[in-house]
């Protein structure tokens, strides 16, 4: 707002170069009774009888020479101004200093003198605004308190029986003043703008037609209450509408229904639009009472007795102050209607009206920035708002500000966070992980598990829910919620399953220990679950063992693993690259995403906790496989530089960490492509784990020389900022790559897994490594030691790796002792029949023969204890 008073003086000057002409020759007005004359000097050019001039003392005054229609319409007009002088500091009525006739070529001259006031007429400051384009520089609320301090003049004026005719754009005069603690209409962090109303105008005095008398009322309401909200609401126009005052139709020939067509304001604001329209009606009906004159008086003189009674149905008042500038106005409103969410369980009809205005991001900003010290029990209500939208749109979300207002949740001493999990495990759903980051930052393990309080059994519940989704700490996490909550270890076992495989990979060794410790003591401590037990660590090994080649090899080749021939293949656990199909509502793999069928439909990645676990395309599709040879990783220089867009150069580490708190690119110094006389392979290729994916997923992977990226916000790759392929979003805990082929085909990876599309592009001769972060992002940009493992001698008949196998042995023993003796006991028990034919089809494809053989042997006794 501070711009504003830069703008006031450039908007005086402009109206003294504009708006007030010098006269040919001054002009001379004596007062034969005071003696005092006064010497016209300007003119005003939007009116024939408004001047500028001096008294005897060089004085300045504003001075009116107005033609009365007789002596008695004189008489009239000179006792009208007198007797509202008595009142002119009640009713900010302009100082007369002086009031005398004139009889000049037979008629009556009335000539008054007025204190000279720097100011602006509300019609001046609408033109000038409108000619100068700086409507910008004034805030929505400063019309709206402008409305509430001239209501309040009428008011006032009404209660006394007296219709002022003049509070009309002419005679509103706006000033500034110092700051006071009086009420203002516009305020800066300097000056305090109010107003005063000139009674002198040829529409208050009855003599002769105005420049606006067009947009006036009919003169038959022209003294009524109703002609003075008439003025009211044009006055309220020349500041909220879009057309210049002077642009107007003749407002009193329209139906009401054109006349709102020609009363278009600036502002999205129901109740701003009501009580405008409300103004034309030709009706005595003031709305001295009307709910939103409350909400908007409480806003203007902070009182927040006027906000106390709002219930839902007062939700337009308040959308006003939601969008006012003032900080202290919209968090009042703000906190209102979060009281009206929560006390009052309206938190459905708030969702509905703040979705119907497309208030939710404005919503979730003003949240982010509410001070919750003393308000920390209203954060619910933020959830209860957001509950229904939870799990719709993530993308939609995480863009307007939910992952910002979730670390503020988070950090907040909640007593009960009961509606917080609950959107959390809403919100999380086909999502990506970096809300559970975000909750994990915030030290749940310590604070969940750290000690008896009253909510414990919340706040173990959501953790049993989510804590296989912790990226690289779910396994130990697992750990200490069984040692802590006692969980059973069957469902231990379940949510080691639950974990997706590459982060089972990342910590093999605590995985296979804590798997060996469940089977062994879930068994003898809940022998009625010994078969669930049993399958599903059977489950995990098939995952942690065979899944992630079987799968890189499918996506090398560009080919549906649920259509080979191999049914352990085709059966093998949870493919976490999943399109959903939103046309014809199913799960289908990238590859049978891009058939005929569904080539053009509208699609989606399925990312974490969804509950689709592999392609459901029942179509045979004769794809030609992809040439494995060309995504041959290459081999960089050592000593890889890298120049962040401060300036700042860093040498290559073993680990290449970088963080942005606002902005922050980050680029390799020299061009990071590797060509061989073969012309196979890949020719550049790097990757980044995201630690942190910040509060918006800001973060974007690309080749800056091919203006190439993929973008983690949306999933988007583009070329020139123009999307041209889509890939998962991505977030935290995510491990994604970019690689160009020597055919000049780009390629984009996630966590491991390459997504067979392509994008051609034209050969250039140098590109670069270029990451982008923002908002609290943290990512390593590796250029080495890859996620992303391609294997040219990968094949369907040799899909695990010899030393994960060797490191497996000791749980695949023990399973397969429990799974001979449980057949031993109940040899004829389909279930457990069919749990050992799963167990042999995993050996067998491991070529363990020796535990082949000796799940076949007959064990001696049922499950042991």
């Amino acid at each position: 707002m501070e711009n504003f008073d830069t703008k006031w003086i450039e908007m005086l000057e402009y109206r003294f170069s504009n708006l007030i002409v010098p006269l040919d020759q001054p002009i001379l007005l004596s007062n034969s009774y005071s003696l005092q004359e006064y010497q016209l000097t300007h003119k005003f050019s939007s009116s024939s009888n408004a001047f500028l001039g001096n008294d005897l003392e060089g004085n300045r005054h504003h001075i009116k020479v107005v033609h009365c229609k007789c002596y008695d319409h004189l008489k009239e007009n000179f006792q009208w101004i007198q007797n509202l002088q008595k009142s002119k500091e009640a009713w900010k009525i302009v100082e007369v200093q002086d009031l005398f006739e004139v009889y000049d070529e037979d008629s009556w001259l009335l000539i008054i003198v007025s204190e000279f006031i720097e100011c602006l007429s509300l019609e001046e400051l609408s033109q000038i605004m409108k000619i100068e384009n700086i409507y910008s520089y004034l805030p929505k609320e400063a019309s709206i308190y402008l409305y509430l301090y001239l209501l309040d003049i009428i008011q006032a004026s009404q209660s006394q029986n007296i219709c002022l005719k003049s509070i009309f754009p002419d005679s509103v005069l706006v000033i500034r003043e110092l700051p006071t603690k009086s009420r203002s209409v516009i305020y800066t962090s300097n000056y305090s703008y109010s107003v005063k109303i000139s009674v002198t105008t040829k529409h208050s005095l009855e003599c002769g037609k105005s420049k606006l008398d067009k947009i006036y009322p009919d003169e038959k309401i022209n003294k009524t209450l109703a002609g003075e909200l008439w003025g009211l609401g044009l006055c309220l126009y020349s500041l909220a509408g879009i057309k210049d005052l002077s642009e107007l139709p003749v407002l009193r020939d329209l139906e009401n229904n054109e006349k709102y067509e020609n009363l278009e304001i600036r502002f999205e604001d129901p109740a701003l639009e009501s009580l405008l329209f409300s103004s034309f009606n030709g009706i005595d009906n003031a709305p001295f009472d009307n709910k939103i004159i409350q909400i908007w008086k409480g806003l203007w003189l902070n009182d927040w007795n006027l906000l106390n009674n709002c219930t839902f149905k007062d939700l337009d008042g308040l959308h006003s102050g939601l969008l006012f500038e003032s900080p202290h106005a919209r968090f009042r409103s703000l906190k209102k209607i979060l009281l009206i969410s929560d006390e009052d369980d309206h938190s459905a009809e708030v969702a509905y009206y703040l979705n119907s205005y497309k208030l939710l991001p404005i919503f979730l900003q003003r949240c982010i920035k509410y001070d919750w010290k003393e308000s920390s029990q209203l954060m619910n209500a933020v959830f209860k708002i957001l509950q229904d939208k939870a799990g719709e749109n993530n993308e939609y979300l995480i863009e307007i500000g939910v992952l910002e207002i979730l670390d503020v949740a988070m950090k907040l001493s909640l007593e009960n966070r009961d509606i917080l999990y609950d959107f959390i495990n809403r919100f999380t759903y086909s999502n990506t992980l970096t809300p559970l980051q975000i909750v994990w930052e915030s030290g749940l393990n310590d604070f969940a598990l750290g000690g008896a309080r009253k909510n414990i059994r919340i706040d173990l519940n959501f953790i049993k829910s989510t804590m296989s989704f912790f990226g690289p700490n779910s396994i130990e996490f697992i750990a200490n919620c069984q040692k802590i909550a006692e969980l059973p270890e069957f469902n231990v076992i379940q949510a080691l399953v639950e974990v997706p495989y590459y982060f089972k990979l990342e910590k093999e060794d605590s995985l296979l220990e804590i798997l060996a410790e469940s089977i062994i003591n879930g068994i003898k401590n809940q022998p009625d679950s010994a078969y669930d037990i049993l399958k599903a660590s059977i489950f995990i090994l098939e995952e942690l063992l065979c899944l992630p080649m079987t799968l890189q090899y499918f996506q090398l080749i560009g080919q549906c693993n649920t259509h080979f021939n191999n049914e352990f293949i085709m059966l093998l656990g949870k493919h976490p690259m999943l399109v959903n199909c939103l046309t014809c509502s199913q799960a289908l793999c990238v590859s049978c995403s891009n058939s005929p069928k569904h080539i053009d439909h509208k699609k989606n990645y399925l990312l974490y906790q969804s509950p689709h676990s592999r392609c459901n395309c029942e179509e045979i599709h004769d794809f030609a496989p992809n040439d494995i040879s060309q995504f041959k990783l290459p081999t960089y220089y050592s000593g890889i530089q890298f120049i962040d867009s401060k300036g700042t150069l860093y040498e290559e580490k073993k680990e290449n960490i970088f963080y942005a708190d606002s902005e922050l690119t980050i680029m390799t110094t020299k061009p990071l492509i590797i060509r061989n006389e073969l012309e196979i392979g890949t020719v550049s290729y790097f990757e980044i784990r995201v630690h942190k994916a910040g509060k918006y997923e800001n973060i974007s992977i690309g080749f800056e020389g091919l203006d190439v990226f993929y973008c983690g916000k949306n999933g988007n790759v583009t070329i020139k900022d123009k999307p041209v392929m889509k890939g998962p979003r991505y977030g935290s805990w995510d491990t994604v790559g970019i690689g160009m082929t020597h055919q000049n085909k780009i390629y984009i990876t996630y966590n491991g897994l390459i997504i067979p599309e392509f994008i051609d592009v034209q050969p250039v001769h140098q590109i670069f490594a270029k990451v982008s972060i923002k908002n609290g992002a943290q990512i390593e940009l590796k250029v080495r030691n890859w996620m992303f493992k391609p294997d040219e001698n990968i094949s369907p008949s040799r899909l695990y790796s010899d030393q994960l196998v060797n490191k497996s042995k000791h749980v695949l023993e023990i399973i397969t002792n429990q799974v001979r003796k449980a057949c031993k006991g109940n040899s004829k028990d389909k279930m457990n029949i069919g749990l050992r034919e799963r167990l042999l089809k995993l050996l067998d494809s491991l070529n363990l023969i020796d535990l082949k053989q000796k799940a076949l042997k007959k064990g001696k006794k049922f499950w042991p204890f």
